[in-house]
């Protein structure tokens, strides 16, 4: 698949543009809301944190596509009870931006 066709298919999957994602990825890795997946933090087991990208794009498979929690898990490995936390993260900051 080259590099146009993937592009589509991510804006399809996403319903994003990458280039927009990346650029939300950018602004959530640095705002406070999102500090417990910050690149090398640990979580309560003292294990790497989930990736914040994977979570995104969970939160975008959640909110554009209708997916649920348990799907997200399924297809990410990462429990619902933390996938579900993001949606509601980006939620409180768009309200505080």
């Amino acid at each position: 698949m080259g590099r146009r066709s993937a592009l589509k298919t991510f804006r399809k999957r996403f319903q994003l543009p990458h280039k927009q994602f990346l650029g939300l990825l950018a602004e959530i890795e640095l705002a406070e809301h999102f500090t417990r997946w910050a690149k090398g933090s640990k979580d309560c087991y003292n294990e790497p944190a989930s990736p914040l990208s994977l979570l995104l794009l969970g939160a975008l498979r959640y909110l554009g596509r209708g997916w649920t929690f348990d799907d997200i898990e399924e297809a990410t490995a990462i429990n619902k009870e933390t996938s579900s936390i993001l949606p509601c993260g980006l939620w409180q900051y768009s309200i505080v931006q």
